[in-house]
């Protein structure tokens, strides 16, 4: 049977700034501390990645810190206890010959790495910030004999400088969640005591020690600060995790050096190349931006609305200022704020959040990483990938061309709605105008039919054959002639489309009005199966059957590949049924 011993020191504990500061920690860091910077000690980006840990990846990193195996248990004073006492500040648990350490303790059946992890999702912290806060706090991550009472106020919530802690926070998970809390409700923008800009910081809670004005530049800082309202002086960042002087204090410091020596830079690594990023092209330029998937899309304020919070969608190319945006560059950290010329408010992640299918929506601009971009180079074309963690972009939801379509951020995977082209907004006008002029279809034109899911692939005659009956399906754009068609105009205003290759015309199988019903090629008879009322909707051509026009060409399963079948289905306006008419 395992026994759990509860050891008791009798001793006063020593109340000071920095009495959990040097309390088993190695005192040597990897850091390099004239990079402390009071103004940024950490970005909003790297604070607000809470899927940077997983539990088992969190459980890991406690024990690879602490292997949890102190067997000097001599201090004890022999009195046994079934469950860690939490009651006093100066108990130990020991279980089979060793302290156990927060690694391994268990709170009301959860380890501290599934409440650690848990916060973080709920609060949408970073786990590592929490880690990082039991260690500067209560050294509780190293600390190889932790007493009940660091558990007790494990981050500190509650605890000021000037009276005993609050006991309405006591509790392990209360106060990591507390934490949790303070930092998520400072990161989207709640009350801090220290805003972004410029404040007086002092060094010391003895204001005679004097302090010195710092512009603080993100919220994350700002949230730092409101929950340890002093700096280093020069005798605290000299003295690395060291003793500096009477006036020195060493929350701030300490979370930098412990967030850099264990996780690394505190500041959001891009990871892309910096040869992989623009630096600066479209700086004050004015663009439309438009999908790969169809330059006859492009990025669009909903309505044309100037409100904070109106959404951005893709919508047919126009001539508004709803989608033209002018891109301002900030060169010290090679992003760009992407205002809109009508409404004067940027591109934004609402709420801050970088989960997949986070919406993007245009408010009024104030440079948190939600409303800074990367234009990371993708050919011809560019990703527009979010500051805040760079992992995500701006992405076409479900890759659907159609007017309203959303946009939102996901993460990388390297499909074309994930792709966006910067065009002048001469050359989107100028080829607006030509389009309205040439909405017609000419009857002396050769045309291939391109799929709206891909333009890639076109309509095709399976085989380039000859033969009545021969189907008719999908394939990559080959420029054959079994892809080339041409429109006849008929005197009921319908049109016949005849392949190039075989003389023979689209034909609806057995002149069968159904769901399923097979495109062929056939001679020309003129019967309404071979007849086709074709109108051209937000940019893109429905070709409908004259024997019933509520039946069109229709993509089977909307899936552009190789050999899909063409077919007959009943109007459902998705991009299985759009074509572009390419000359």
């Amino acid at each position: 049977m395992k026994k759990k011993l509860l050891v008791v020191f009798t001793f006063a504990m020593v109340a000071s700034l920095s009495f959990f500061a040097f309390k088993n920690q190695a005192r040597t860091s990897a850091a390099n501390v004239s990079k402390f910077k009071a103004g940024n000690i950490i970005s909003d980006a790297v604070m607000g990645d809470y899927g940077s840990m997983s539990i088992s990846e969190i459980q890991s990193f406690l024990k690879s810190k602490n292997s949890c195996n102190n067997t000097n248990v001599w201090i004890s004073s022999g009195n046994l206890t079934s469950s860690l006492d939490m009651s006093g500040t100066m108990n130990w648990h020991v279980e089979n010959g060793h302290f156990v350490c927060m690694a391994d303790e268990s709170f009301d059946g959860e380890s501290a790495a599934q409440i650690i992890w848990q916060a973080a999702q709920d609060y949408k912290i970073n786990p590592k910030v929490l880690i990082v806060l039991l260690q500067k706090e209560q050294g509780l991550v190293t600390d190889t004999r932790p007493r009940s009472g660091q558990y007790r106020a494990a981050t500190g919530y509650g605890c000021p400088d000037t009276a005993a802690c609050d006991s309405k926070y006591y509790g392990f998970k209360n106060q990591v969640r507390r934490a949790a809390g303070l930092f998520h409700t400072v990161l989207t923008g709640g009350w801090s005591n220290y805003t972004v800009g410029n404040n007086y910081v002092q060094y010391h809670p003895n204001s005679a020690c004097g302090g010195t004005n710092v512009y603080i530049e993100n919220r994350a800082t700002a949230s730092l600060y409101r929950y340890t309202p002093y700096q280093p002086n020069s005798a605290s960042l000299s003295s690395g995790y060291g003793m500096g002087d009477g006036c020195s204090s060493y929350g701030n410091r300490n979370f930098w050096l412990y967030f850099t020596d264990w996780f690394g830079s505190t500041q959001y690594s891009v990871p892309f190349t910096e040869n992989d990023l623009d630096k600066g092209t479209f700086n004050n330029k004015t663009v439309y931006i438009q999908s790969k998937m169809s330059d006859d899309y492009a990025i669009d304020v909903s309505g044309g609305s100037k409100n904070n919070g109106a959404n951005i969608q893709l919508f047919e190319a126009n001539i508004s200022t709803a989608q033209q945006f002018k891109f301002e560059y900030d060169s010290s950290n090679y992003t760009y704020a992407i205002k809109n010329v009508n409404s004067n408010k940027v591109l934004d992640a609402a709420g801050g959040t970088t989960h997949n299918g986070t919406n993007i929506q245009q408010y009024e601009q104030n440079n948190t990483c939600a409303q800074r971009w990367y234009l990371v180079k993708d050919g011809s074309y560019y990703k527009i990938a979010s500051s805040c963690l760079g992992r995500k972009v701006i992405d076409l939801s479900a890759g659907n061309v159609a007017n309203g379509t959303n946009i939102h951020l996901y993460e990388i995977n390297n499909t074309d709605a994930q792709s966006w082209k910067l065009v002048d907004p001469t050359v989107v006008k100028k080829r607006i105008q030509a389009n309205q002029k040439n909405d017609q279809i000419s009857t002396s034109q050769v045309y291939t039919l391109r799929s709206a899911v891909d333009s890639g692939h076109t309509i095709d005659v399976s085989a380039g054959a000859s033969d009545n009956g021969t189907n008719i399906q999908l394939y990559q754009s080959n420029n054959t002639d079994a892809q080339k068609f041409t429109f006849e105009k008929n005197s009921d205003n319908t049109y016949t489309i005849k392949n190039r290759n075989s003389d023979k015309v689209l034909d609806v199988s057995g002149g069968v009005m159904d769901n399923g019903t097979n495109i062929q090629q056939y001679e020309q008879n003129n019967t309404c199966a071979q007849k086709w009322h074709v109108t051209k909707e937000n940019g893109y051509y429905k070709i409908a059957s004259a024997c019933n026009d509520k039946y069109v060409l229709d993509l089977s399963a909307g899936i552009a590949k190789d050999g899909a079948n063409i077919q007959l289905y009943r109007s459902n306006d998705t991009p299985a049924q759009r074509w572009q008419l390419r000359s």
